[in-house]
């Protein structure tokens, strides 16, 4: 009987010792870093009250009188804030309309013929609207309304997603956007209208180098990332096709700037990430059918916050930003996952698991900014070989030669092209197989 008591007690103490490692693992306080990390994502960083090209991409398809805008995109918001309420509760999410589906008219959508019609890819775009002028100019026409809708984007100040993180809400059509307008300036170009068309392009470029510089929403931050380098590559293609002395619209040297810290940072997309899944209480991650308002004896919220907020700041860094900037290979170790302990494992199983496997990796964003910005650099390079009047040095030479603000110490090298007209970067995210960009210059004449 001694014997049984003696391992009854050991076994009673393992089991308190088991619970008092459990009981830690669940009222522990974060760490400094986690706990800066926790503040600095709990920051409300919403943007003054402008014009929120978000807002205009989603009514985008509906004929609206200005004046009535914002009070339908209002409605919608109400409905996706009552989702978020109905969805947090555990029930069903109602059906979404978009409330100006019953008020107001639509525009006509894009066809397929249509589609075929518009610049895609845009890098054969002028060659396109050449060889098809009739149908361009004819599906310009009747997309005019749209296409005015999209052009006043340019007044806009910033891509900003005020929704709601709500499961299966609608996203933004983004489709056609940015192929409508720049075949518009291909075909002022193809036209006749060289200066009307290149200023048209650097427009779009500019104007979506702004919208990139204040999105908080991931997909929007690529896309607009991508717009502009399609809007300059159309800019290059036509001033390689001007004389080399032709004069280049103003908003062009504006558009193709150097980049700065506001170009790169990818922080409040990577924040808006956490309010999304981490941060929210409708959207939290869940295993097998927990409640998604509550924490069972297997999951912390609060535990599992700390251990994945560092990972969701790593692009707030400073020094990561200046990485980026600078155009440093980045490492894949700059961003920190999540390094639970004996503690963690015992009080918070699920969570442990949610936040190993739930922290998306921001690295691959953080270099395809990386492309973009030294891409920024190559059509600012094009622009500055245009205003060496009689330099008869070779392009080599001449690239080499560009200003600081071109060509950062330490970046990856911008190279003249083997044909001696062009430039070409190698990319550090290579997309849809190509490992290289290049730029086309004029052709020299003697």
């Amino acid at each position: 009987m001694g014997l049984v008591r003696r391992i009854a007690g050991a076994v009673f103490l393992l089991l308190l010792l088991a619970l008092g490692f459990a009981a830690w693992g669940r009222v522990r306080a974060p760490s400094p870093a986690e706990r800066d990390a926790l503040e600095l994502l709990r920051l409300d960083s919403t943007p003054l009250p402008a014009k929120n090209a978000w807002h205009a991409l989603w009514l985008l398809d509906y004929v609206i009188p200005p004046a009535e805008r914002e009070a339908a995109y209002e409605q919608d918001l109400a409905q996706l804030r009552n989702r978020a309420a109905t969805v947090h509760t555990g029930q069903p999410a109602p059906a979404f309309s978009k409330a100006a589906e019953s008020h107001y008219g639509t525009l006509p959508k894009l066809t397929d013929d249509d589609r075929a019609a518009i610049c895609r890819p845009v890098s054969q775009c002028l060659a396109q609207v050449r060889t098809h002028p009739e149908a361009t100019r004819l599906v310009l026409t009747r997309h005019a309304e749209r296409l005015a809708a999209i052009a006043g984007l340019a007044g806009m100040d910033y891509l900003w997603n005020d929704m709601p993180p709500v499961t299966a809400a609608p996203g933004l059509d983004l489709g056609d956007v940015q192929a409508l307008w720049l075949t518009a300036a291909a075909a002022d170009f193809v036209e006749g209208r060289q200066q009307e068309g290149l200023a048209q392009a650097c427009t779009s470029a500019l104007t979506m180098r702004r919208l990139h510089v204040g999105s908080n929403d991931a997909l929007g931050s690529v896309i607009t990332a991508r717009w502009v380098v399609e809007a300059g590559g159309l800019a290059m293609d036509m001033l390689a096709q001007m004389p080399g002395d032709a004069p280049v619209p103003a908003i062009c040297a504006t558009a193709f700037a150097p980049p700065t810290d506001a170009d790169v940072n990818f922080c409040e997309v990577s924040r808006a990430t956490w309010r999304g899944s981490f941060g929210s209480l409708e959207n939290f991650p869940v295993v097998g059918h927990g409640n998604a308002g509550g924490s069972s004896w297997l999951l912390s919220r609060d535990q599992t916050r700390r251990l994945a907020a560092p990972a969701f700041v790593a692009a707030c860094k400073a020094d990561v930003r200046a990485a980026e900037l600078a155009d440093a290979r980045l490492d894949d170790a700059l961003q920190p996952r999540p390094t639970p302990d004996f503690f963690d494992r015992i009080g918070n199983v699920q969570g442990v698991d949610l936040a190993v496997a739930g922290v998306p990796n921001f690295v691959p964003y953080l270099r395809r900014n990386q492309d973009y910005a030294a891409t920024l650099r190559m059509f600012g390079t094009a622009l500055w070989l245009r205003t060496l009047k009689g330099d008869y040095r070779t392009l080599a030479t001449r690239v080499a030669a560009r200003p600081a603000s071109l060509n950062p110490p330490g970046s990856r090298p911008i190279k003249a092209g083997p044909d001696g007209i062009s430039l070409e970067m190698e990319l550090y995210a290579p997309a849809d197989g190509e490992h290289t960009t290049t730029v086309p210059l004029p052709v020299p004449t003697s």
